[in-house]
Parts: structure tokens; C-alpha cells; sequence
């Protein structure tokens, strides 16, 4: 089928203004501004219109900021969100939908360089009606409380108190939620010499009151401690160097749960780490990175996470539990598009990504965190590690772009039994890095390091968990315990720098990955040996030449054996002209299929200043793949990008882009029109035309 999409979005930003200077400390007088946007969508195929979409945002926002004392200060604001949605389908059959939001807030503040409070009370009205009727309203009252101090010789030390109330006017009521959190924080850092000491504890009890359902009230204890001990020194004039880091986290979560009556209901896991990387190749090993602001539970807080981009990987680490759901909640106050994503599972960071299936869900809204979000449901399964991969991107809502802001996890389990549940978790994480560096004459250096890493669930004690990570250093025994899910991350090796020529330096390098655990589930290792090459004869030549070998075994037994050989080139071609040109070729053997394949690629790109306003980028890639059992692969692409820059004010880009995977081609151009007239204010204009063979498919986008 054919399908062609127009969307026209108007902007206007205005009302930006300011009738009071400030005072030597604090902003003084009111500001606000307005967003007006309006976006219309029509889908075709076979030439005939099948749906049509409009949308209708009005935003206005207001503040006023004014100080009582040099120390005291309050803050007024009102924020309004007027949308409507109409939708009309193949029949002519009219959709209408409505969110209306007004909230008002109220701000106080005492600010000092040593300690600082804070306390405020916001009220938030919605409804999802063309007009304003209990029928369609939802309240939402928050307060809220802080007090921070910071000493500069002493620990710091927070403390906070939140209240939150969600309900709406029906009888009996479908939202009736109240939840009260305490929080008090600490950390603290001391160095000494050569040695750095750190801590950072927080403790957190929160009461979630929800009488309508199966589960009326959850009370929630938790403790969670981060320490951090590190040394580093120099020896020999600077010839040799070390360094040691010992790194904890330990967590306890204890939940009541008060049950009015057996039925079903959903039941969140404890998170122990946020996880996050932008990578096209979500089915292999490739480990994510730490992102504390995806389990926060602050909904609104940035993560740099945006949907406009595909194979964004987020992810968390969790108890070792079944898992059925995994919660995504984005920033923007509006209902974003479908998404397509890919959920996958594993219970370490050596072995590959395990897809688990792919859903295609829409954004919901949920009142208990007053967020949208998407709901991902796939059949229970147990793992530490979890992942939500988005296949396509969306749009932007009301201009604003979809931020991913928090993950959560939850399975569904039958309750059978009424009155008091208890779950208690322990959680213990431990790191040890070691690494020593030593260059015995100018043109050679050696290089040892050696990282541990041991995470016990349910740990038999504190000190338990402590003298068996330091254990795990040269032995794999664990401690078996019903209980007790242990799991080690190994990871050492060697290398060497030898500056073999004035035109040449050789790395020779070894590493050797291990993961292993308590219960015989888990027994993974494998072996790197790289030679490595590089040479600058040339200030803009640099070429690096590498030969890999890689070994992985499961369980002893030898899995897979992979060479490669990589070629790397930077030069720079003429005066503002840089091209980096990427060459490799890697066999592949799999010993329990007994199957070969050969990979062959090649990338790379071309980027030059044409003339001073004129700024040009080609980049291009080709790679096959062959195996013995007669599958191969070919993948084509090349784009080009040309930015056109009449004036400092005014920025033109056009793009050209093609790939070709196995005969099936996609082809895209676009342009991009930026240009700020004034200080004040920036216009743009985008429009995008996208063909593809896959589906087939073809749409035109246009925004303003």
C-alpha cells in the first residue's frame, strides 16, 4: 500500500517580557510566554484518503517572582494547556477528544550559600471535555518541603517531605490516590594525600494510599548506600604509577502491602540500575551505560533520550524475578505517536541480547504519576537485565520532542490471601578496579588492569558479601544459599606501547572476560588478542592497522572464534577537506553449528568547507556477509549533506540519503530552512520525502 502524509505545523512564540529589574539577588516581576500550534495530518492509499488528523495546542505560561528580604523570596505561576484532537476516518465518521489543563502554583524560598529551604503547593486541574465538567476532571494537589545544608567541612545532609493527591469527581470514584514520601540524604567526601573516601546515603519511606483497589495502602522502606574508597599514587620520578578503587551499593527495599481481597494485580520490581545507549545493533553484547535519571522517579527530569532517533536502548537492571511489563514515560504534556519496540532480556553483561518479542503500543496517560507513558507487555520472564530498543521515530508533540524521563518494571501475580504481605530485598553491588602503568626507558610501556565486579541478591550478610568479593579475585567460589543469587563479572588482561619507530608505535594487548554465578546457571568466558599497528608519516595522514583474534566459551567449551582485520585511515585530502575511511574483514566460525561466515566492509566519509558559506559531507558504507550455509547479506548506503550559510542569522541544509539492503532500496531528501530574525524569536521550516520498497511506502512531511 501507498501512503502519503502531509503535516503543516505553525508556530508563534511571543510574550516574552520583563517590567522589573531584579534586585542584587533575585529575578523581580512577572514573565510569561504563549504556543500556539496547530498540526494537520492526512494518510492516503490508492489515492483515496483513509484518515484525516488535526490538533490544536494552546499554551500559555505565566510567572512572577518577587524577593521579601534579601534571603526570602516567593514565586507565583500559572500554566495553561488547551488541545484538541479531531480525527475522521475512511467513512467520514468524525472523532473529537479534548484535554484541557489550568495549574496554579505557589513558591517560597530561603536561599543562604550554607543552607537553603524550600516549600510550595501546586494544584492541577484537567479535564477531558470540550468543556469544563466534573464528568471529565482529574485533580491533582501536590506539596512539598526541602531543606538542604551544606557545611564545608561536614557532611551534607537533605531532607524532604512530598504529598501528592490524584482524584476526580465521580461516585464512586475510579482515581482516589494519595502518596506521602519522605526522604533524608546524605554524602560526604574526604581526601587524604593519596587516598579519596566518599558516601552517599539516602532513605526513603513511602506511603501510597489506593482505596478502590485490590491493594489499598503500600507502605515502603527503603535504604540505599553508595561508598566509594580510592587510592592512586606515582613512583620513580612519574616512570610508574598505580591505582586501586573499591567501590558498594547496597540497597534494602522492604514493602507492606495491606490487601482487601484476593484477585489480581500488578506488582513493581525493585530497580537497581538505569541504563542507556544509542547503538543499531541491539541483538549483540554491547553493554549500556549507567543513566541514574531513568529510576529517580521524577518524571519530568531530562535524560537527553528523544524518540526522534531510532535504536534508542533503554534499559534496567533488576531483581532476578519474573517481568511482564516494562513502563516508559516521556516529558511532553501531549499524546505522542505509536512506537515499535523491540523488548529483550539477559541476566549479564558478556552474554548477547535475547529478544523477547516486538509491540507496536500507543502512550497512555497514568494518573498515579500524572505522566504518559508506554505500556510494553510480553510473556514473564525472569532476567537482571532488560531493554526496550524503538524500531521507527515520531514526531515532535506541540514542538516539543518526546524525551524519554523514567522506566519502570512490573509483573502480574495473583493474590489469594487479604490482610498484611510482606517482601523484603536485599541487594549488594561491589567493584573493584585495579590498574598499574609502568614505562621502564622512554619508547616502552607496560600496562596492567584488572576490574571485578560481584552483585549478590538477597546477600547471607553484609560481611558475607564483602570478604567474597575480595575472594572472587583469584578464586570462582561462592557461598550456595537457598536464597542467595550471586553473580561475577571478571575482566583482566595486559598490554604493551613500544615505539618502534619515530613513523610507528605497536600495541600489543590481551583480555580475558569471565562471568560466572552460584547457582550453575551462568559460566561464560572469552579470550582477546590484538596486534595493532599505527602510523602518522604524514601531520595529515593517521593510519591504524589491527589483527583480532576473539575465542568465547560457554561452560568451558569453546563456543566461537572470530579474526578480524581492521583498517583505519584519517587524512585530510586539501586544506578544510577530511576524509576517514574505515576497512575491515572478519571470519567467523561457530563450533556447535560448525558454521562459517565472512564479513567484508567498508565505510566512510568526506567532509569539506566549499567556500566560506558553503559546507559539504558525503558519507558512504557497503558490507557483505557470506556463511557456509549458503546465506549472504549485502547492505549499500550513502548520503550526502550540503549546509548553505548566507548570513550569521540564516542556516540552509539540504540531504540526500540511500540504502539498499538485499534489492530492497529507501531513498529520503530533505531540507532544512533555519533563520533567527530576531533575538528574541527563530523560524524554521522542515520538509522531509521519504520512498521505500520495504512496505512499500512514501510520505511527505512539512513543519513549521
Amino acid at each position: 500500500w501507498h501512503s502519503k502524509l502531509y503535516a503543516l505545523c505553525t508556530m508563534l512564540y511571543a510574550i516574552s517580557f520583563m517590567l522589573f529589574f531584579c534586585t542584587p539577588v533575585f529575578a523581580e516581576g512577572p514573565s510569561g510566554w504563549v504556543n500556539l500550534n496547530y498540526i494537520s495530518t492526512e494518510q492516503l492509499e490508492d489515492d483515496e484518503t483513509i484518515s484525516k488528523e488535526g490538533s490544536f495546542y494552546r499554551n500559555l505560561y505565566l510567572t512572577f517572582e518577587k524577593p521579601i528580604t534579601p534571603l526570602i523570596s516567593y514565586q507565583l505561576y500559572l500554566r495553561t494547556n488547551w488541545t484538541d484532537f479531531r480525527l475522521t476516518d475512511a467513512d467520514d465518521r468524525i472523532t473529537k477528544t479534548y484535554q484541557r489543563a489550568i495549574e496554579p502554583a505557589l513558591d517560597l524560598f530561603l536561599r543562604n550559600p550554607m543552607y537553603d529551604f524550600s516549600a510550595g503547593y501546586r494544584r492541577l486541574e484537567q479535564w477531558t471535555t470540550a468543556h469544563l465538567q466534573n464528568e471529565g476532571r482529574r485533580t491533582t494537589e501536590f506539596y512539598y518541603s526541602r531543606f538542604n545544608i551544606t557545611p564545608r567541612e561536614f557532611p551534607s545532609l537533605s531532607l524532604q517531605v512530598d504529598r501528592q493527591k490524584n482524584f476526580d469527581y465521580l461516585s464512586p470514584k475510579s482515581i482516589d490516590i494519595t502518596d506521602t514520601r519522605y526522604t533524608g540524604n546524605s554524602w560526604y567526601q574526604f581526601l587524604y594525600k593519596d587516598l579519596n573516601l566518599s558516601y552517599n546515603f539516602t532513605y526513603t519511606h513511602d506511603i501510597v494510599e489506593t482505596p478502590a483497589d485490590i491493594i489499598e495502602k503500600t507502605k515502603n522502606y527503603n535504604f540505599n548506600g553508595i561508598y566509594n574508597i580510592g587510592y592512586s599514587r606515582s613512583f620513580w620520578s612519574g616512570m610508574a604509577n598505580i591505582s586501586a578503587n573499591y567501590q558498594g551499593n547496597y540497597i534494602r527495599d522492604k514493602n507492606k502491602f495491606f490487601i482487601s481481597e484476593g484477585g489480581t494485580a500488578s506488582f513493581e520490581r525493585l530497580r537497581f540500575q538505569g541504563l542507556y545507549i544509542n547503538d543499531p545493533t541491539p541483538d549483540d553484547t554491547t553493554s549500556l551505560n549507567p543513566q541514574p535519571a531513568l529510576i529517580n522517579n521524577q518524571f519530568t527530569d531530562s535524560t537527553g533520550i528523544t524518540l526522534n532517533t531510532s535504536f534508542q536502548n533503554i534499559g534496567v537492571q533488576v531483581e532476578l524475578r519474573p517481568v511482564s511489563m516494562l513502563s516508559i514515560y516521556y516529558r511532553n504534556n501531549g499524546l505522542a505517536d505509536p512506537v515499535t519496540w523491540r523488548i529483550y532480556h539477559r541476566n549479564n553483561n558478556l552474554e548477547n541480547w535475547s529478544l523477547i518479542t516486538t509491540v507496536t503500543v500507543n502512550p497512555t496517560f497514568n494518573s498515579v504519576n500524572n505522566a504518559f507513558r508506554y505500556e510494553l507487555t510480553f510473556p514473564s520472564t525472569s532476567a537482571s537485565f532488560f531493554k526496550a530498543v524503538n524500531v521507527n521515530t515520531i514526531p515532535p508533540v506541540a514542538g516539543n520532542e518526546v524525551e524519554v524521563s523514567e522506566i519502570k518494571v512490573f509483573d502480574t501475580e495473583t493474590i489469594t490471601e487479604t490482610g498484611t504481605v510482606t517482601d523484603v530485598n536485599n541487594f549488594f553491588n561491589q567493584g573493584i578496579n585495579l590498574v598499574a602503568n609502568v614505562r621502564p626507558v622512554p619508547k616502552l610501556s607496560f600496562s596492567l588492569n584488572y576490574f571485578l565486579n560481584r552483585s549478590d541478591q538477597n546477600p547471607i550478610s553484609i560481611w558475607n558479601s564483602i570478604g567474597g568479593v575480595f575472594s572472587n579475585l583469584v578464586s570462582k567460589s561462592i557461598d550456595d544459599d537457598d536464597r542467595l543469587l550471586s553473580n561475577v563479572l571478571r575482566v583482566y588482561g595486559a598490554s604493551s606501547e613500544w615505539l618502534t619507530h619515530r613513523l610507528l608505535t605497536t600495541t600489543l594487548s590481551f583480555q580475558r572476560n569471565e562471568a560466572f554465578d552460584n547457582r550453575n546457571e551462568t559460566d561464560f568466558s572469552s579470550n582477546t588478542y590484538s596486534l595493532s599497528f599505527n602510523s602518522a608519516p604524514l601531520s595529515t595522514l593517521d593510519a591504524n592497522l589491527s589483527l583480532i583474534k576473539n575465542d568465547t566459551y560457554d561452560f568451558g567449551e569453546k563456543d566461537t572464534t572470530n579474526n578480524s582485520v581492521l583498517l583505519s585511515i584519517v587524512s585530510k585530502l586539501y586544506r578544510d577537506v577530511n576524509m576517514v575511511t574505515d576497512v575491515g574483514y572478519t571470519h567467523s566460525k561457530s563450533h556447535e553449528t560448525d558454521i562459517n561466515s565472512d564479513t567484508t566492509s567498508i565505510r566512510g566519509s568526506i567532509d569539506a568547507y566549499l567556500t566560506q558559506k558553503l559546507y559539504g559531507s558525503l558519507i558512504y558504507g557497503f558490507s557483505r556477509t557470506s556463511s557456509s550455509d549458503n546465506t549472504s547479506a549485502d547492505t549499500t548506503e550513502g548520503q550526502t549533506i550540503i549546509t548553505y550559510r548566507p548570513g550569521r542569522f540564516i542556516n540552509i541544509t539540504g540531504t540526500l540519503r540511500a540504502m539498499d539492503v538485499d534489492g530492497d532500496l529507501t531513498t529520503s531528501e530533505g531540507i532544512l530552512i533555519d533563520w533567527l530574525p530576531l533575538p528574541a524569536l527563530r523560524l524554521n521550516l522542515n520538509y522531509l520525502h521519504t520512498n521505500s520498497d520495504i512496505e512499500p511506502t512514501m510520505s511527505d512531511l512539512i513543519s513549521t
